[in-house]
């Protein structure tokens, strides 16, 4: 079984971001990510992107380098890299939560490990995974 490659970055929307600028952005991301057996998750809170992308590390910083170019974020920053044995979201190409709108006891959760990818306290970066595992958990399988 080979490695999985897992990286989570944290970006600024651009605040004239639109929801439909969203819809796009996961739209293409689910396409150009199922085609290279990508997976991960898009969480949106406040103007603000984290995302994990997990699979073949090559093909994960080829997409990362993508979406760098991406004028609809700015000051990406990489949090977490690391190699696994299993995916966190293996049957999503990309699935979304948008921290806003959201009301469930994952609202909680999601707003931890924002606030944790914002501290700069590098060590407990490493609860990150952990805890978008646990928000998995909680999320129902999309069909």
């Amino acid at each position: 079984m080979s490695k999985v490659f897992h990286l989570v970055y944290l970006s600024h929307a651009k605040d004239s971001i639109t929801y439909t600028d969203i819809q796009n952005i996961l739209n293409s991301s689910r396409k150009y990510n199922k085609v290279n057996e990508i997976s991960g998750v898009l969480i949106y809170r406040d103007g603000y992107f984290l995302q994990l992308l997990e699979g073949n590390e090559e093909l994960v910083l080829e997409t990362l380098s993508r979406i760098v170019r991406d004028r609809r974020q700015h000051h990406l920053q990489t949090i977490i890299e690391a190699t696994s044995n299993q995916r966190i979201f293996e049957a999503w190409s990309m699935h979304f939560f948008d921290a806003d709108t959201a009301t469930s006891e994952t609202q909680k959760l999601v707003n931890d490990i924002l606030d944790l990818a914002f501290s700069s306290k590098y060590k407990e970066k490493e609860n990150i995974l952990p805890m978008i595992r646990c928000f998995k958990k909680n999320q129902k399988e999309l069909t």
